[in-house]
């Protein structure tokens, strides 16, 4: 009886110890390794976002990364779980021949892993790296396709002439006349419109580089004119204005933006299941086990195209109240900033230790039309306003940035 005893404790301190075991190996390993690839995922999602606006995103920290993260996520298991309903209008994504090959690509390469019937003389390894080659042709189509085109947007903040996307104006020089004769106002014209001809790289792009300046437009568009309204598009820069996305309606632009990122998604978990599956069945070969895992590292693209098409960008809206010193120096030399008083509406996009980086409105003179009118426009354009001049920043909320920027007024067609 005392020895069946023991051996049942010897049994429960065994299982016990062997718990004790996996959970250090949990606490180790998985955990650390979770909070890692977590702020990987936000980092790469908030790096999008700000290659996307060419301003820093809010919050660069840990905790905005893993809450970026789990947006991320979150918003991929509910897309993926709503996808079915839009069937049989939305199965392929608006990109039929992508999802199409990508999938007859992984089951091909499985199919063929798995066959007893191939010819003997085929090693198994080399048919591995063929499978796995099959898979990279995907990845490569994926990259022409979708992601080539998302990391040419950028800078849609920028003030720079070298920007292709910029919605925001550059500063005028308060020292230059008006060159349409209204001379002494202080404000000089900026470009109204460019479009992607006027881009340097889009300029000399050709083949597969100016389809992928091309889809780079229309997403664009996508992204812009799911804000705006068709009518209001026609005041946009010819980039956008131009875009057969921006004669769609706002709905459809919405939706083209989650096919995107869902197509994106979905994608990635058919390109990362193949290379899994076939690194199970031969990790002994180094050249296949190294595509694989080049492979699974490029399932971070969908994050970045989270980053980019899936959110909205939210800054700090209100007034920054300033010194009467500043509002003097402001009217003075730059008198085409928008401003009550000593208060002028602004964004928040950059806090810094010596001030804020701020959007406000610029008055600005637009070309003649053909007919003669003249009239005056309001563009957005970066000020930066030390601490020691700022003397509060009011009425503060949320909003979009790119909705803002979308909606101002702008010049009429010359």
């Amino acid at each position: 009886m005392g020895g069946k005893q023991g051996e049942g404790a010897r049994k429960e301190a065994a299982v016990s110890t062997e718990n004790s075991a996996v959970s250090a190996l949990l606490a180790k390993w998985l955990i650390p390794s979770t909070a890692v690839l977590f702020g990987v995922i936000g980092y790469v999602v908030q790096s999008a976002q700000a290659s996307l606006l060419g301003v820093d995103s809010n919050g660069w920290e840990s905790r905005a990364y893993l809450n970026s993260a789990a947006d991320f996520l979150r918003e991929s298991v509910v897309r993926l779980l709503t996808w079915p309903e839009t069937w049989p209008q939305h199965f392929f994504l608006h990109r039929p021949f992508l999802v199409l090959y990508t999938a007859a690509a992984v089951i091909a390469s499985l199919v063929a892993l798995s066959s007893s019937r191939l010819p003997k003389y085929i090693e198994r390894h080399r048919i591995a790296l063929i499978a796995t080659c099959l898979i990279a042709s995907a990845v490569v189509l994926k990259f022409v396709l979708m992601d080539a085109p998302l990391l040419k947007i950028e800078n849609l903040v920028s003030s720079g002439d070298d920007s292709c996307w910029a919605l925001v104006a550059q500063p005028p020089d308060p020292g230059s006349t008006d060159k349409h004769g209204a001379g002494g106002t202080g404000r000089k014209d900026v470009p109204q419109n460019h479009s992607i001809g006027n881009c340097a790289a889009a300029q000399a792009s050709k083949g597969a580089e100016a389809r992928v300046w091309n889809e780079a437009r229309e997403i664009a568009g996508e992204i812009v004119c799911s804000r705006v309204t068709p009518k209001a598009a026609k005041q946009l820069p010819a980039v956008f204005a131009g875009s057969s996305a921006c004669r769609a309606t706002i709905a459809d632009n919405k939706a083209a933006l989650e096919d995107e990122f869902l197509c994106n998604l979905l994608l990635e978990i058919i390109t990362i299941g193949g290379a899994i599956a076939i690194l199970r069945r031969s990790s002994d070969s180094p050249r296949t086990t190294a595509l694989c895992l080049l492979i699974i590292f490029y399932g971070l693209t969908a994050p970045y195209s989270y980053g980019k098409v899936g959110i909205s960008p939210l800054f700090d809206f209100g007034d920054a109240r300033i010194t009467e010193t500043l509002n003097t120096n402001y009217q003075k030399d730059s008198p085409d900033i928008v401003s009550d008083g000593n208060r002028m509406p602004s964004v928040i996009v950059r806090r810094e230790s010596n001030g804020i980086s701020i959007l406000t409105m610029r008055t600005l003179n637009c070309s003649p039309t053909l007919s003669g009118e003249s009239s005056i426009e309001q563009r957005v354009s970066f000020s930066f306003i030390p601490n020691a001049q700022l003397l509060s920043f009011d009425e503060i909320y949320k909003g979009d940035l790119i909705t803002w920027l979308a909606t101002q007024h702008s010049c009429p067609p010359i």
